[in-house]
C-alpha cells in the first residue's frame, strides 16, 4: 500500500508506535501502580485520535474510502479519564460515576452509525453537517470538556498533603493548550482561505502531547520498583515448625533416697 510520506506522517507513525505499546502495557501490566487503567485509556485515546491524522495526511483515507468517519475521535472522554486518574493517585478511593463518560459513549454511537453508511451517504453528511457544524461541537465540547476536569484535578491535588509539585505545574500548562486550541479554528477562519485547514495547532501538537504523554508512562514504568514477592507467615511457611523445635528433655525423676542405716546390723555383721 502506497502512502504519502514527509515528516509529519514519520512523527505520526512515531507516536502511534509508542503510544498503542505503552497503552497496552498500561492496560495489562500488573505492577504499572495505582491508575493505571485510567492512564491507558487515555494515550489510548490520544493515540486513536493521531491515528485519523496519519490516515488523513498520508492518503489512506483517499485510497480506501469506506474508512471514512472511523471512530477514532474519543475526545470527549479526555476529561474524565484525565480526573479518574489523578483521582485514583490523590484523592479519594470511590470509583468514578458512569455518568462522566456519558458524552464519550454518545460520541462513539455517533462514529459507529456513520462508519457502515455508503460512501454517497458520508460525503452528504460530510458537506452538509459535519464540516459546518458537528465537527465544531465536538472540537469545542473537549475543550470545555478537559477545561472543566482539569480545574477539578488541579483543586484535587491543591487539597493533598503532599501537593505533588509537577503535577501542579504541569495541569496550567495542558489547559493553555486546550485554550489555545479553541481560539485556532477562530483565527484560522479569519486569515486563511476558504476552504483551508481550520485546526493546525491540535492535529500538530496533539501528536506530540501523545508521544510525551507515552514515554514519560514508560520511564515511569521503567523505574518503578518490582513488586516483592509476598512472604509466608511463619505459621504458613512451616506448619510443624512447633514439632521441628527442639524440646528440651523433660528432667529425669529422682532416684528415691537411700535406706536409713541401722548400726545395731552393722555390729552384728
Amino acid at each position: 500500500m502506497a502512502i504519502h510520506l514527509d515528516l509529519a506522517v514519520v512523527l505520526q507513525l512515531f507516536c502511534l508506535v509508542q503510544g498503542l505499546s505503552t497503552a497496552g502495557y498500561l492496560l495489562l501490566a500488573r505492577r504499572a501502580g495505582p491508575g493505571r487503567h485510567w492512564l491507558g485509556l487515555l494515550l489510548l485515546g490520544l493515540t486513536l485520535q493521531v491515528l485519523d491524522y496519519f490516515l488523513s495526511r498520508s492518503g489512506v483515507y483517499f485510497r480506501h474510502r469506506w474508512l471514512y468517519f472511523t471512530p477514532l475521535f474519543f475526545s470527549w472522554g479526555f476529561g474524565p479519564l484525565l480526573w479518574g486518574w489523578v483521582r485514583s493517585r490523590y484523592g479519594p478511593g470511590r470509583p468514578l460515576h458512569w455518568a462522566h463518560f456519558g458524552p464519550v459513549v454518545v460520541q462513539a454511537l455517533f462514529y459507529g452509525l456513520l462508519t457502515v453508511q455508503s460512501f454517497d451517504t458520508k460525503t452528504a453528511f460530510w458537506l452538509t453537517v459535519h464540516k459546518p457544524i458537528t465537527r465544531y461541537v465536538e472540537h469545542y465540547g473537549a475543550v470545555v470538556s478537559v477545561l472543566v476536569y482539569l480545574a477539578l484535578a488541579r483543586r484535587l491535588v491543591a487539597q493533598h498533603e503532599q501537593q505533588p509539585r509537577w503535577l501542579w505545574q504541569r495541569l496550567p500548562l495542558l489547559g493553555a493548550f486546550y485554550v489555545l486550541a479553541a481560539l485556532d479554528p477562530l483565527f484560522n477562519a479569519a486569515y486563511l482561505p476558504a476552504g483551508g485547514t481550520r485546526f493546525y495547532l491540535t492535529s500538530l501538537v496533539l501528536p506530540v502531547l501523545a508521544y510525551g504523554l507515552a514515554l514519560w508512562a514508560w520511564l515511569q514504568l521503567l523505574a518503578s520498583p518490582k513488586q516483592p514477592e509476598l512472604a509466608l507467615p511463619p505459621a504458613a511457611a512451616a506448619p510443624d515448625a512447633r514439632a521441628e523445635t527442639p524440646v528440651p528433655p523433660a528432667a529425669a525423676p529422682h532416684a528415691p533416697p537411700p535406706p536409713p542405716v541401722d548400726p545395731e546390723h552393722l555390729a552384728r555383721l
